[in-house]
Formats: structure tokens, C-alpha cells, sequence
């Protein structure tokens, strides 16, 4: 019988089976693939001699199955009575429910993206031969060693520890993978609770494997959500980068047990390769600071291209600050506070992002983000200066800036507070402004200099009873409505002169049955760009929007027409994986989308981006869609 090591192999590659299948088949779909993927995996355990074992390809129907490789059982080293019968490592009842299923083998859904980088894997050194702890021990009730994985003390003590077994065999099912297809499925390891236990897992199987995860530093360069015993690690961790680039996040607010002073000395040994850096601090941990900044100070960052510091004080930052040079350094966060009168460093920041703040900041820290980054072009303000005099306007000069962000206070004063600001920044020359929870007072005055600003995005809190946004790059000016916004959209849409010129329009899906009459009676001559956002999988506003056939909307500019699944600036998870009718969108693409003449209709391009059909993709009802757009593109489709 398989022992537990050559098991955990198997189901190392299941967990990548199992992750491609869910990214690329329907939700309706899953549970057929994973039976299939179940059974071929029961089949090779209730094998007395051997297990049918390869890397699981696809089948044309669109399931996953392992093609067959006879591999040997290695023999059971822990039976200590001579003539006992051999344990089996594992013991499975005859019938699995779907979730003991899910428990035995882990064929739960990861919580790891594929497109995202395997976090770094945590290891000590090598331990000497002459060492007695061994990680390859049975459990005592005979059950996998997998299966309690999440519970189970022994395995919490060793995580703890994060030593590695003395005792790593080598395994006749594992060496059937090349070095390089056990870097791939290392990078697609799903992740658990603690960032390093999967990895360290997969360590445990052979040598081959653990030889391929300490020596592979790729696996390691992404360091971030560690726990308070790898953070006592993180030495170690830094060693194995190498010479890789390296994603650091040191979060010490909960207090790990761990030596600043190491973790500093580490940084300054390892800032060359340092690409992205974030750095979190509590208020009371100064100590703790001036230890890391210690590794800030010594040497240059060649390739580092972004920093948060997070440490609300009124400590400010060494003007020594990476020895005076980053020249990659685009992107930099923290507190006002904490930015300095002088640094070189930051002299190429491009995008500057006060932290949060508990009070307004004055002129003078303002005057002091534009004396640190002169060549800011977008800045993001946690909440506004209070501007004392109108003609300090001439204090502050960003000549660069294209985009700003400003958090409203509001209130009745808002435009008491925002506009003054936006005149210190000579907002007409910006190409982008965001205001987040603006007031009343500040979208009626907004209204009338809306033809200064080329993109625009207002996003107010949930209590708010308007929501509006107008967003683009500087060439192109786009609107997005992201909910009901009442009043505010009339004054908009009763502006011809925005409207004549609008190429870009942004529509959510939140917005009330009136409001579509509004938008659907206006005129956009100019109007290219057309984009739907869903936030779930049944939203009213779909039903009124793809079927609402019996008004008409003139777009005779329209070529292209795009509905996803995520807002760009918020960019949050969707609820659910959101899906469209292709019967309804044909029929809106018809009937209610005015483009002119039926050459017209031929030119629009359709894409859906994170967004599903209802109907099969290669069913009647898309292949109806598609004779009438000039294209279908389908972007991170959900199936």
C-alpha cells in the first residue's frame, strides 16, 4: 500500500488538477470533475501492488484524468513487530460522502490564485544525519497524515519549530517529475492558513522534492502574511532569495516574537533585491523602528519600486533614506507625518499616497509633499488640507500632477473644505480627480467647473443617496454611474456640452428603472465606448437593462461594447461569478443599441470580461450572438 509520503505526492498533484479544472470549467460542472479526479485516486490506493500515477491532462469534455504509470509501493519502515501485517498509512470507509471526501483528500477549492506567485517558503537549514527527529512516523490511529493537517498538534509543533525531518527518503512515485514540473506545481501549491505549511509539507515526500524548494529561490520571493513563528524564521527565509527580486512585507503590530535589530541587519544585507516594501508598525513601537531603519539607511536601492511605511508617529523619516539614491522608486506611502524636509531618495516618486489620517493636514505638509516629489503626477490624500488663506495658492506647484484623489469631509463644510484645495492644486489642469464621500454643497459646485476637469470620479459612502462617477485617461472622457445618482445625473445629462463630446460612458448596475429612461433618452453622438458593470449574478438592474426593449438608444459612434465583472478604480471581488443571458444581450445588441446602418452593427466588438454566458459557450444561442458583432472576446471567463 502507498505509504503516506508517496500519498501526499498524489495529492499534491491533485490539488493542480483540481485548481486548473475549477478556473476552467462551470460551477455545475466541478463536482463531475472532481469524483472523476476521486475515484481514479481511491482506485490507486485500494491498489495492493501498484497505483495507476501521471500528471492529470484533460479530456476533450473538458475533465481531468491520470493516465497510468505502475509505480512500486516502498516498503513500510515503522513496523516493529516481526510477522505483524503492514499498516496502512491511510483508511478510507468503502463509500465517501462529497465532503469526507473534500477532508481526505483536500480537493477544496484553493485559497491561492494561480496568477499570483507562491509565497516563500520557510525552512531551516539542513539538520545533520546525526539528528533524531523524524517527521515520517505514523499516526497512532492509523489515519492520514493529510487528513489532519489543520488540527492535528504534532504537526502544529513542527510548523512551530519549522525544522525539517532528519529522515527524508526517496520516494518511487515522486521521481516520475521532472525538476521543472515540481517547480511548477510548487508556484500553483494552494496556500493554508500558515504561508509556509503546504510547502513545507511537500518538503517532507523525498529529496527530490526538498531539494527542488530549498534551492528554488523564486518560490521564495514573495515574503508577505507571515505568521509570528515564521517571522522568527525570516532570516532564513531572506537567505534563500538569493539573488531573485523580492516582494518583503514585515507587519510586527501583533508583536512576533523576533528580533528587530536581526530583521534589519537582514534588510540592509538583502535591499539590493529588494523590488516592493512594506513595512507596518504600531504607534508604540519605536524602539522597534529605529531598529529597522537602521537597514534603511546604509546602503542604495537599485531596484526597489515601491515602499509603504505605516507608523503613525511624529518620528519623521531619515533624510539618509536609502542612502540618498532609488532611482526605480515610482510609488511611495506614508504617513505626513513621517515624510522629512529633505530626501533624496524620493526625488523620482511619481505616486504619492498619504496614509490614514486622523486630523486635517496643514499648508505646510502639503508644501512639503511638493518639495519632496517634484516630479509627482498622482496623489492621493486621505483627507483635504485646510487651506487658511486663498492667495497661499502660490505656496504649492505641482506642474506634473495629472490625478488626484481627496476624501470630502462630508459635511456641511465640504465645499468650505475640498475646493480650496483643488484651486491650491490649480485643479484645471488636472486630467483626473476622484473625490470619495463628497458632499452636496461640493457636487453642486463641482458641476459648474466640470468642463476644467477631463475625468472625474466621485464615490460617496453607502449612506449616501447620489453616487456618480466620470472617469477616463486625459484624451478621453468617460462617465460612470455606479448606482442611483438622483439629482446629479439630471444636471449632468441636461449638459449637452459634456455629452457631444463624451467618448467613454461607464454604467453600473444599481441604478433605478427612471434612470435608465433618463440615460436612455439622452443622445451620445461621440459616444465609443460603452461598458456594463455587474456586481452579481442576478441584478435587477440586468433585467432592465438587457431587457428593456421598448426604448431605444441612439449610439451610432458605438464600436465597442464591454461588460465585467469588476469596477476599475475600487476593483473589488464580485459576489458571485456574474453571468448574462446570450438570448437577452443578442436581442439588446438588436433592438434597443441604435448604431445606424447594419454596417455598423458589424463593427461593434463584444467583450466580456469576468462575465459568463447562461447558455453553453458553443451553444446555438452564443453562435447567434456572435453573427451579430464584427468579434467576441472573452476575458477571465469564469468556466
Amino acid at each position: 500500500m502507498l505509504h503516506w509520503r508517496d500519498h501526499h505526492a498524489l495529492q499534491t498533484v491533485v490539488h493542480v488538477a483540481v485548481e486548473s479544472a475549477l478556473a476552467r470549467i462551470s460551477d455545475d460542472a466541478v463536482a463531475d470533475v472532481l469524483s472523476e479526479i476521486r475515484q481514479a485516486v481511491l482506485d490507486a490506493l485500494d491498489s495492493q501492488s501498484s497505483v495507476t500515477f501521471a500528471l492529470p491532462t484533460a479530456t476533450p469534455s473538458g475533465c481531468v484524468e491520470l493516465h497510468p504509470a505502475v509505480v512500486q509501493s516502498p516498503p513500510d519502515k515503522f513496523d516493529t513487530k516481526p510477522g505483524a501485517p503492514r499498516a496502512r498509512c491511510i483508511e478510507l470507509p468503502e463509500s465517501l460522502s462529497l465532503e469526507r471526501s473534500k477532508v481526505v483528500f483536500a480537493l477544496a477549492t484553493p485559497a491561492a490564485s494561480p496568477g499570483v506567485p507562491r509565497r516563500v517558503l520557510d525552512l531551516s537549514p539542513e539538520p545533520t544525519p546525526s539528528s533524531s527527529r523524524v517527521l515520517a512516523e505514523p499516526p497512532a490511529n492509523k489515519l492520514s497524515l493529510l487528513a489532519r493537517m489543520h488540527d492535528s498538534p504534532t504537526l502544529a509543533r513542527i510548523h512551530g519549530s519549522l525544522s525539517l525531518p532528519a529522515r527524508v527518503h526517496d520516494s518511487h512515485t515522486c521521481n516520475h517529475l521532472s525538476r521543472e514540473i515540481l517547480r511548477s506545481i510548487f508556484f500553483y501549491l494552494p496556500s493554508s492558513t500558515h504561508g509556509f505549511f503546504d510547502l513545507m509539507q511537500a518538503s517532507h515526500v523525498c529529496r527530490l522534492w526538498r531539494s527542488c524548494i530549498l534551492k528554488h529561490a523564486a518560490l521564495w520571493s514573495t515574503i508577505r502574511g507571515l505568521s509570528a513563528a515564521e517571522y522568527r524564521h525570516l532570516v532564513t527565509i531572506m537567505s534563500r532569495t538569493k539573488d531573485v527580486p523580492v516582494d518583503l512585507q514585515i507587519d510586527l503590530r501583533s508583536r512576533p516574537l523576533c528580533s528587530p535589530r536581526a530583521l534589519g541587519l537582514s534588510i540592509q544585507r538583502h535591499i539590493y533585491h529588494i523590488r516592493h516594501l512594506e513595512i507596518f508598525l504600531g504607534s508604540g513601537q519605536v524602539h522597534e523602528w529605529y531598529a529597522l531603519a537602521q537597514g534603511l539607511v546604509e546602503l542604495e536601492a537599485p531596484i526597489l519600486e515601491s515602499c509603504t511605511i505605516w507608523f503613525p508617529t511624529g518620528i519623521p523619516l531619515p533624510p539618509m533614506l536609502f542612502n540618498r539614491a532609488a532611482p526605480r522608486l515610482k510609488s511611495f506611502s506614508a504617513h505626513l507625518e513621517l515624510l522629512p524636509d529633505i530626501c533624496p531618495a524620493l526625488r523620482n516618486v511619481e505616486c504619492f499616497e498619504a496614509l490614514y489620517a486622523t486630523r486635517h493636514p496643514t499648508e505646510t505638509e502639503l508644501a512639503r509633499v511638493t518639495a519632496l516629489f517634484p516630479a509627482l503626477t498622482s496623489l492621493i490624500l486621505d483627507l483635504p488640507p485646510i487651506v487658511t488663506e486663498v492667495g497661499s495658492a502660490g505656496l504649492v506647484l505641482l506642474p506634473h500632477l495629472k490625478s488626484l484623489r481627496v476624501t470630502d469631509s462630508n459635511s456641511r463644510t465640504g465645499v468650505s473644505v475640498v475646493l480650496p484645495v483643488l484651486d491650491l492644486l490649480k485643479y484645471s489642469r488636472l486630467g483626473k480627480l476622484q473625490i470619495l464621500t463628497p458632499s452636496e454643497a461640493t457636487l453642486q459646485a463641482l458641476r459648474s467647473a466640470m468642463s476644467h476637469i477631463q475625468s472625474l470620479y466621485i464615490l460617496h459612502a453607502p449612506d449616501s443617496k447620489a453616487q456618480i462617477g466620470i472617469q477616463g485617461d486625459p484624451e478621453t472622457l468617460c462617465i460612470s454611474f455606479l448606482s442611483s445618482p438622483m439629482k446629479w445625473i439630471d444636471g449632468v445629462l441636461q449638459h449637452q456640452g459634456i455629452l457631444r463630446g463624451l467618448t467613454g460612458l461607464h454604467v453600473g448596475m444599481s441604478m433605478r428603472s427612471s434612470d435608465w429612461e433618463q440615460l436612455f433618452a439622452a443622445t451620445f453622438p461621440a459616444l465609443y465606448t460603452l461598458t456594463l458593470y455587474i456586481c452579481d449574478y442576478r441584478s435587477s438592474a440586468l433585467v432592465v437593462l438587457l431587457d428593456y426593449t421598448s426604448a431605444k438608444w441612439h449610439l451610432p459612434a458605438l464600436r465597442n461594447l464591454t461588460i465585467c465583472d469588476r469596477e476599475p478604480v475600487l476593483d473589488l471581488e464580485p459576489f458571485a461569478r456574474p453571468t448574462v443571458s446570450a438570448v437577452s444581450l443578442t436581442r439588446f445588441i438588436v433592438d434597443t443599441l441604435q448604431l445606424g446602418s447594419v454596417k455598423a452593427k458589424m463593427q461593434l466588438m463584444l467583450t466580456m470580461d469576468g462575465v459568463g454566458f447562461e447558455e453553453n459557450l458553443s451553444g446555438p444561442e452564443t453562435e447567434a450572438l456572435r453573427c451579430v458583432v464584427a468579434g467576441l472576446t472573452c476575458r477571465n471567463y469564469p468556466c
